[in-house]
């Protein structure tokens, strides 16, 4: 116990005078024992490194002053309570280390992103940025495009990327139009214009999920059960290639001639979900499709003339 009072007593002692020779040989000797701490006698990491320095050296001056109680103190300081644990990690790393990681991040940044960096220098300085936080993912994907956005704005465009292009697709999938705003929150991880929050993928699917049940609200069941809009579509979709012998890519839900087949109203003003059965009679009668304009229509017409002539005895 008195052990524990006495090093208590060391963590919150006046820095003491050290003669510079001894001062250089300590420091050397912690370059050397414990490299792990040698990089605060290198860089001043946003002022936080001079605590640390003055507990290090404590820590060299006397020889009771253990290794474990050294890293529970530095746990204690402000550089380890306020600085990310990722980038304490980077900072203690030694340059081989850190150059491992830079490399490794410069593949997954070319690998990914590489055609939006117009030079090797600057897809070094975004990947060591990287490193030095350890992102992947969508963290990794945020990063690079925030620091795009702010070193080319007048060159790069995040909404005109494939990234982009998969948000909006996010969109389609519930016949939801996601505005340039919306995408770059997402991509950048920066608050949406005239907000405090930041916009993920999910937080989109849900807003768009939520704005078509506004409109739609009879399909909430489906919506909630995790079908998209396209995939309640599609069967629609396809019975109306089919029924009017037309490419199904040109038949979208965003289309009210379409829509229809989900948000049929009824002469009481109810909107409700066809059936396919009333879907196929929807389209077969009524004019817009324009039916009676099909091969289909032609040969059911035939079909029709050839039956009645039978009935009337008009052919063997």
């Amino acid at each position: 116990m008195a052990k524990t009072n006495t090093n208590k007593k060391k963590k919150t002692a006046k820095k003491k005078q050290v003669d510079p020779a001894r001062l250089d040989a300590l420091v050397q000797n912690i370059r050397q024992n414990y490299p792990e701490y040698a990089i605060f006698f290198d860089e001043d990491f946003g002022g936080f490194s001079q605590e640390v320095r003055d507990l290090l050296i404590e820590f060299a001056l006397d020889p009771e002053y253990t290794k474990d109680l050294l890293d529970t103190n530095f746990k204690q300081t402000q550089y380890y309570l306020q600085v990310d644990k990722d980038i304490r990690t980077w900072n203690q790393s030694t340059p081989e280390v850190k150059r491992s990681l830079i490399e490794a991040q410069i593949d997954a940044i070319r690998a990914n992103y590489g055609n939006l960096f117009k030079d090797d220098a600057e897809l070094e300085r975004v990947a060591e940025g990287a490193a030095r936080q350890n992102l992947k993912g969508t963290r990794l994907r945020s990063f690079v495009y925030s620091q795009l956005s702010e070193t080319n704005k007048s060159e790069f465009a995040v909404t005109s990327t494939m990234d982009a292009d998969a948000i909006r697709a996010i969109g389609n999938e519930y016949g939801y139009r996601v505005s340039d705003s919306e995408i770059e929150s997402i991509l950048t991880g920066k608050p949406e214009k005239e907000t405090q929050s930041v916009l993920t993928e999910q937080g989109l699917r849900n807003r768009a999920k939520i704005a078509l049940m506004g409109e739609m609200p009879h399909l909430k069941p489906q919506l909630d059960s995790g079908l998209t809009i396209k995939q309640i579509f599609a069967n629609y979709q396809q019975e109306a290639a089919e029924t009017l012998g037309i490419d199904p890519s040109t038949i979208s839900f965003n289309n009210p001639k379409w829509r229809a087949a989900l948000s049929k109203r009824d002469e009481s003003g109810n909107v409700r979900q066809l059936s396919l059965a009333e879907w196929r009679r929807e389209l077969r009668t009524n004019p817009e499709y324009e039916y009676q304009f099909t091969p289909q229509a032609n040969r059911d017409a035939t079909d029709m003339a050839l039956t009645l002539a039978r009935a009337f005895g008009k052919m063997a």
